[in-house]
């Protein structure tokens, strides 16, 4: 087993960008405080219609605190990943686009605030009934009740429920990262995962770690302020923890400065495009949009279902992720009314083991291991019929050919197609195939090359080039234009051949 240099992997500075990790971090606060506000708004309204509906008698408070405690229940049950998607239609129709840090609000809101909710009934039935039944023997009103007597006795435990939520909704955030809400989650999966990059994952993780510390400390030390029941209560501890806060929103605020970040900037262009290589390609050409006055503004997505989506939803303006196979099936079983613009670069598929040197070793009952994509089982089989591994039926197409096609195989190989594609470089590592199908944008991230260590790789002179894609009713736009030029720039191509050595060929094509 190769041997883990941890300095390398989890501390190589060089492959940090300030500006994203400045960015993020803006990102997650933003979202946990905007969402936090009306958490807490809403979570003392919920915790209080639920205590006094609890408290009263009658038929009708016993059924509208059952409705509400469903409800609640609903709400908390549905792991946050599912809701926010389910929530995609609504986020749209009420922020306009589900992208960005500011969409995930919604979901972030509906997802705490039943949670908190309930915290607060807990703590307001710590209030000790003797003293509620006293103030209604004095003729108190149910504002005073509330304002009185009710949230200054429970506040120690409110305090303590608003930091656990805050905890929670930082947690909340970074799985929002996964569907493009932004944040340190999102850096750390779509620039650290999906790049092979362990330092940006571990750096992302410390920063968060250090928003939770904290959080956690300064929440503890308002509740020992507040509590009663403590007869000596030292407030430095607060002093400190708020120190400490304010320390880390400087430096922040300083490194906003220094790294000039883009917050404020106009965009006149979004681009959707998958982490690597696409984004870094894309970054790369910046400048050159820039001289033109075009300001890019590139949208990360992890997934093949969202830039599309996106695009047809006027959320982005184009997208650069995809090779013309699939870019074919999605516009056929979608309908999307989108423009091929060209083909950029090809990334070659190679078959790669870590238990053959060469395809004559390969045993009876073999397994091999395919993306999930069904795009892509076409080009695999491909792949292993020129090998004269297998055969599909006469008149299929090999393009759109699936594992069902297959007629002819002489050695029984077993095909494996339920990963995502950004798992099979683990897969490979793991060694749990004898061949296992790898993209090279993929490959790359694990310093794999398909020229050189697959044991099968697709012609040079492959169908699957990753094409930039815009709507019809934009096709034409002259930023599109400048943005193909760029991409087929003599200097762009130059480049890209030279960042990775041939694992990724840019192709000159021409805008369809």
């Amino acid at each position: 087993m190769k041997e883990i240099n941890f300095v390398s992997e989890y501390l190589d500075i060089k492959q940090l960008n300030k500006s994203q990790l400045v960015k993020a971090t803006w990102e997650t606060l933003y979202m946990t405080s905007a969402s936090m506000v009306l958490v807490i708004i809403l979570g003392l309204i919920l915790g209080l219609m639920l205590f006094y509906l609890k408290r009263r008698q009658g038929r009708l408070a016993q059924v509208g605190y059952s409705f509400l405690s469903f409800f609640s229940n609903i709400c908390r049950s549905i792991p946050f990943i599912i809701l926010i998607v389910l929530l995609i239609p609504v986020t749209r129709s009420v922020i306009g686009t589900f992208l960005g840090p500011t969409a995930a609000i919604p979901a972030l809101v509906i997802s705490a605030t039943p949670f908190f909710g309930r915290l607060v009934e807990i703590a307001l039935r710590e209030v000790p009934e003797g003293v509620l039944e006293a103030a209604d023997a004095m003729g108190a009103s149910k504002s005073q009740t509330i304002f009185k007597i009710l949230l200054p006795e429970s506040l120690p435990a409110i305090i303590s429920g608003i930091t656990v939520t805050t905890i929670t909704m930082i947690g909340f955030t970074a799985m929002a990262g996964a569907i493009n809400a932004g944040g340190l989650g999102g850096l750390a999966y779509q620039d650290g995962f999906m790049r092979n990059n362990l330092t940006v994952t571990f750096v992302a993780t410390i920063l968060i770690l250090v928003l939770v510390f904290i959080i956690q400390g300064l929440g503890d030390s308002l509740v020992a302020i507040v509590d009663k029941r403590q007869k000596v209560a030292s407030h430095r501890p607060a002093i400190m923890w708020g120190s400490l806060a304010v320390l880390f929103l400087t430096i922040l605020m300083g490194f906003s400065a220094v790294e000039a970040t883009s917050f404020k900037e106009t965009t006149s262009l979004r681009v959707g495009a998958s982490p690597t290589p696409h984004t870094e390609i894309l970054e790369y050409i910046k400048p050159q949009l820039a001289k033109e006055g075009i300001t890019l503004e590139i949208v990360k997505f992890d997934d093949y279902i969202l830039p599309n989506k996106s695009l047809a939803e006027k959320d982005i303006d184009a997208n650069y992720f995809q090779h013309e196979p699939f870019y074919n099936l999605a516009v056929s079983e979608n309908d999307y009314q989108f423009a091929n613009q060209g083909p950029i670069h090809i990334e070659l598929m190679g078959l790669y083991s870590k238990r053959i040197k060469t395809i004559s070793e390969l045993e009876m009952g073999a397994t091999v291991m395919v993306s999930n994509s069904e795009s892509d089982w076409g080009r695999v089989i491909t792949i292993l019929e020129t090998a004269g591994l297998v055969k599909v039926a006469k008149g299929v197409e090999l393009a759109t050919a699936t594992f069902d096609d297959i007629v002819e195989n002489p050695l029984k190989l077993k095909f494996i197609h339920t990963v995502n594609p950004e798992l099979l470089t683990q897969a490979y590592q793991n060694d749990e195939a004898d061949l296992v199908a790898i993209n090279a944008n993929f490959a790359s991230t694990i310093q794999l090359s398909p020229t050189v260590d697959s044991v099968l790789v697709e012609k040079e002179k492959s169908p699957y080039a990753n094409i930039l894609v815009s709507r019809k009713d934009n096709r034409h736009d002259e930023a599109i234009k400048v943005l193909v030029k760029a991409l087929h720039s003599k200097k762009t191509q130059s480049w890209i051949k030279k960042e990775w050595g041939g694992k990724i060929q840019p192709v000159n094509g021409m805008i369809k």
